[in-house]
């Protein structure tokens, strides 16, 4: 997930320095909210105690948030080229909550842990 995720950012910084710019920004209230949760995480992944449950946690709440359709919104503008979007796919993060909670099953994570993960996950069915 980790490396995906760095495909991710460097997908973004390529729109960036292309000046690929989705039409509708995240608002300044939005990012202060992503920085936050962000924030957040990092701290609680930063913790040297952190036990497997609370890292699943912080998987879970990754991908249950609203980072991945801010991500969806700011890469809109690379549809439009072939190429561009066939990169955009190629970098796309696979089923990321089904690998979770295969990977949670297989720990012993508890149910409540993972419940947002199939709620999330029915919603996209």
């Amino acid at each position: 997930m980790g490396l995906q995720e760095k495909q991710h950012a460097e997908l973004l910084l390529f729109c960036l320095r292309e000046r690929r710019f989705a039409p509708n920004l995240p608002t300044e209230s939005e990012i202060r909210k992503v920085r936050a949760l962000f924030t957040d995480l990092r701290e609680r992944a930063g913790n040297p105690k952190l036990t497997v449950r609370e890292a699943f946690e912080i998987a879970v709440e990754m991908e249950t948030c609203e980072v991945n359709a801010t991500y969806s919104c700011l890469t809109a503008p690379l549809h439009d080229s072939m190429y561009l979007l066939k990169r955009k796919i190629a970098t796309s993060m696979p089923d990321h909550r089904k690998r979770l909670l295969t990977e949670g099953r297989k720990f012993g994570v508890p149910a409540e842990t993972l419940r947002k993960l199939v709620i999330v996950r029915q919603a996209l069915a």
